[in-house]
């Protein structure tokens, strides 16, 4: 009887130890449950307000509708005018490139963005929420966004200077000029400052901006000053019609131009290929290198060659130039320039710090070609020579016979040429003194041995 009793007492202590476990296990769960239900939310806590505006209770979507208006006031504020020249142009915050912080508050404040915390500070922020907390919506500035703003309100209110301009009056024989004339702009770089430390103080006030001038790059004495006739040459023409017509053709294709400073000139380039489409006639012209036939074009050389001595003289740099086979007669020995589509070239280049200009016409039976461009420093002055090293006679001509010609009679074929070696310079005088001698050129023509038909039909007539 009394074993029984004991084992009922234990039985009862076992189930009393068991129950009072469970509840407290219960308890336990049920205040996880609760933990982890108040971490675990996608509203914003009950105390949770922006400026001023209580978000709690709202989800991140319902938030972001409940602020956006007070965003739009925030930026609709953030506006400001400049003035300048009496003119009023008012920037908005689109174009100062200003946004708000507003979507990086909403994600600070919303549960899910602690979600990386450990347990113990999670559980701080949500008190902290709960008990209440308040965020500020503030204004942010993209720089780029507000330097192309600057730039492009720069662009717009510039007044651009005016450049002094010459055009060479041939039948004046002299230069037309335009004036000059100053331009104005803001001090863009001062705007960007003034307009960064404006927003970062949030002081949307007006403000004004002061021009400054522009002076042209090129203006009217000083071009005038540099645009003296600096290189000119003269070359003799024949009465040939026909090549006349080509070397007319070739002076309207150069006459006018203008080389601006590190441009180079290609006759090759500027005229193309001489054809009977572009006006360009028949006439002698060297074939073979020994002999004057008829040839498309003939006589540009002429033009090339008067072109080439004066921009020897205009101090001008040779990129490319090609002699004959023989001297010209136009020319002096060593100072011609030929021409070949499409293989040989003259080409002239403006190494000065000023436009060039060219002017070219037949007139009075003379080719002519003028240069104007910068002249060279006071005192400084060039000369070009020529130095013939070698000169000698052709062979004795070929004869050939032949029954075509009457017995006796002569006919040149081809003409005997002399052989040359010459070199030409270009001098540089200062004060009368030699200072400088360039090398321009050092031509070879060769000897051309002489062809001559002789007849040999004794019944020709």
């Amino acid at each position: 009887m009394a074993r029984r009793q004991e084992y009922t007492l234990k039985n009862k202590i076992v189930s009393f130890v068991v129950i009072l476990v469970t509840a407290l296990a219960m308890v336990v769960a049920a205040a996880g449950i609760g933990i982890y239900q108040a971490i675990h939310v996608n509203t914003f806590y009950d105390g949770v307000s922006v400026d001023g505006i209580v978000i709690g209770g709202m989800t991140y979507d319902e938030a972001k509708n409940a602020l956006r208006s007070r965003e739009e006031e925030l930026l609709m504020d953030a506006r400001i005018t400049v003035s300048y020249d009496d003119q009023k142009t008012t920037m908005d915050a689109e174009e100062l490139g200003i946004s708000t912080n507003l979507d990086s508050i909403l994600k600070n404040a919303f549960t899910e963005g602690a979600q990386a915390k450990p347990l113990d500070q999670k559980y701080d922020d949500i008190i902290e929420m709960t008990e209440g907390k308040d965020f500020s919506i503030q204004l942010e500035l993209d720089d780029t966004k507000l330097h192309n703003t600057v730039k492009k309100y720069s662009d717009d209110t510039q007044l651009r200077a005016k450049e002094a301009t010459a055009k060479f009056d041939k039948h004046a024989d002299k230069f037309i000029y335009t004036q000059s004339e100053n331009g104005r702009k803001i001090d863009a770089e001062s705007l960007y400052e003034q307009l960064k430390q404006k927003i970062a103080e949030e002081d949307f006030s007006d403000i004004s901006v002061l021009g400054k001038v522009v002076l042209p790059e090129v203006s009217t004495d000083e071009l005038k000053e540099n645009t003296a006739l600096i290189g000119s040459c003269n070359t003799k023409i024949t009465a040939n019609e026909n090549r006349n017509t080509n070397i007319r053709l070739m002076c309207e294709a150069v006459d006018g131009l203008k080389l601006d400073p590190g441009q180079t000139l290609s006759i090759n380039d500027l005229v193309g290929e001489r054809t009977a489409e572009k006006g360009f006639k028949s006439a002698p012209a060297i074939m073979d290198g020994t002999k004057l036939v008829d040839d498309m074009g003939g006589g540009i050389c002429q033009l090339s060659g008067t072109l080439y001595n004066a921009a020897l003289k205009a101090n001008m740099e040779i990129v490319e130039r090609v002699h004959h086979t023989w001297p010209s007669t136009y020319l002096p020995i060593g100072l011609d320039a030929t021409l070949n589509w499409d293989d040989k070239d003259l080409k002239i280049k403006n190494t000065s710090e000023w436009p060039i200009y060219i002017s070219a016409e037949l007139v009075s039976g003379e080719c002519v070609v003028k240069i104007y461009g910068q002249p060279l420093p006071e005192g400084i002055e060039l000369e070009i020579r020529t130095e013939m090293l070698e000169e000698i006679d052709p062979p004795k001509p070929d004869i050939i016979y032949t029954d075509d010609l009457p017995n006796g009679e002569r006919q040149v074929k081809v003409t005997a040429r002399k052989s040359y070696k010459v070199k030409a310079y270009r001098d540089y005088y200062e004060n009368d003194k030699l200072i400088k001698s360039e090398l321009i050129s050092d031509d070879y023509f060769h000897e051309i041995q002489g062809v001559i038909l002789e007849g040999s039909n004794a019944k020709a007539k």
